[in-house]
C-alpha cells in the first residue's frame, strides 16, 4: 500500500499526465463547440432549395412510383434467378411505393436522446489511445534516465514495484476518464438543450450512456496499464505509441485484406465490439454452385462479451510478458 501511494504521486507528479488531460479536456470542448455550429437551423435560402428540391421529387414520385417498383422487382427477380433462385436476395422494393414526406428533406437534426450514447462510444478509441500514451510515459520515462534502477536501491523486490506501478496506473488514469467522460456528455447535453433538441431523455437513455461510459473508462484503464507495462519493455514512450500504430496498421493488412475469414480475431473490431456493447462486420462467404464460385458479404455479429475478453486476455498477456522481462533486465 504504501509503494502504491508512492507511486500514484509520482503518476501525477508527471507533466505528460497532466498536458494528455488538459488535451482531453480541450478535445471535449472543442467537440461541443462543433456540435453547436453543426446543429445550427438552415438559412432561409438553404430551407427555400431544400423545399424546392422536395416538391420535385414528390412530383416525380406521383408520376413514376409504380415504374420505378415494376423495374425494382424485376431487378430483385434476375438477381435472384443467377443465384439459383435465392429468396433472400431483397432489394426493399415496396420502398418506391412510401411516399415521400417534408421531413425527409427537410434539415432534421437527431434529438439528443437518440444521440446521447453514440456522443460516448466515438470518443472510445481515442480516450483508449491517449490512455495508452500516458501508461507508457509513466513506465517508460523511469526506466529511460535510470531512476528505477536508483527506485530498486529502495525497494528491492522488483515484483512489488512493478505491480505498484500498474496498481497506479490503473487508479490514476480513472479520474481522468471520469472528468472527460463527464465533460463531453455535460457538453452535448448542454449543446442540445441550447438548441432545443433534447427530444425524450429517460431513464433507459441515462443508463445506456452510463454502461457506455463504464466501458470506455475500462478501455481506458486497460490500455493504460497495457502502455504501462510495454513501457517497461521498450523503455521509450515513443517505442509504446510506434508499437501501437503498427498494431493497427498490420491489424487493418490482416484481417481486412488478407486474411477476412478470421475477422472475429481483430483487434480493431473486438475493441469496437467492448466500446458499442457489440457491433457488426461484413464478411465475405463463398460457396461452390453448378455457377462456378460465387461469393457475397454477409452482415456478421460480434458480441461486447467476445470484444471483452479478447481484449482482457490481450492486457494480461502484455503484463505477464512486461513482469517476465521487468524481473529478469539489467535497468542500469
Amino acid at each position: 500500500m504504501r509503494l502504491l501511494k508512492v507511486e500514484l504521486k509520482r503518476f501525477w507528479a508527471r507533466r505528460l499526465t497532466w498536458v494528455a488531460f488538459v488535451g482531453l479536456v480541450g478535445v471535449m470542448i472543442v467537440s461541443a463547440v462543433g456540435t453547436w455550429f453543426s446543429l445550427a437551423p438552415p438559412s432561409a435560402e438553404e430551407q427555400r432549395s431544400q423545399e424546392a428540391s422536395y416538391r420535385q421529387y414528390h412530383a416525380d414520385w406521383q408520376a413514376n412510383s409504380d415504374e420505378w417498383y415494376q423495374e425494382c422487382l424485376t431487378g430483385e427477380a434476375a438477381e435472384r434467378e443467377a443465384l439459383d433462385g435465392d429468396t433472400t436476395v431483397d432489394w426493399g422494393c415496396e420502398s418506391q411505393l412510401v411516399e415521400p414526406k417534408p421531413e425527409d428533406w427537410l434539415s432534421n437534426y437527431p434529438p439528443y436522446s437518440d444521440e446521447a450514447e453514440r456522443g460516448v462510444e466515438g470518443f472510445g478509441t481515442l480516450l483508449g489511445f491517449v490512455a495508452l500514451a500516458i501508461g507508457a510515459s509513466f513506465f517508460a520515462a523511469e526506466m529511460a534516465s535510470g531512476a528505477i534502477s536508483n527506485w530498486l536501491t529502495f525497494e528491492p523486490r522488483r515484483t512489488r514495484v512493478y505491480f505498484s506501478k500498474i496498481g497506479a496506473t490503473a487508479l490514476g488514469i480513472v479520474p481522468i476518464a471520469v472528468a472527460t467522460l463527464a465533460l463531453s456528455v455535460a457538453g452535448m447535453w448542454a449543446v442540445y438543450a441550447a438548441r432545443d433538441l433534447l427530444g425524450s431523455p429517460d431513464a433507459d437513455m441515462w443508463r445506456a450512456v452510463a454502461l457506455a461510459s463504464v466501458r470506455v473508462a475500462l478501455l481506458m484503464i486497460a490500455t493504460a496499464v497495457a502502455g504501462a507495462a510495454l513501457g517497461a519493455l521498450t523503455r521509450h514512450t515513443a517505442a509504446v505509441i510506434g508499437i501501437a500504430v503498427g498494431w493497427v496498421v498490420v491489424d487493418q493488412m490482416v484481417f481486412f485484406g488478407l486474411f477476412p475469414r478470421f475477422m472475429q480475431l481483430s483487434g480493431m473490431i473486438n475493441m469496437d465490439a467492448w466500446i458499442k456493447g457489440g457491433t457488426t462486420y461484413w464478411k465475405q462467404v463463398c460457396t461452390v454452385g453448378s455457377d462456378g464460385r460465387v461469393c457475397d458479404t454477409v452482415e456478421t455479429a460480434l458480441s461486447m462479451t467476445h470484444g471483452g475478453i479478447y481484449l482482457g486476455v490481450l492486457t494480461a498477456l502484455v503484463i505477464v510478458v512486461g513482469l517476465l522481462i521487468f524481473r529478469r533486465r539489467d535497468v542500469a
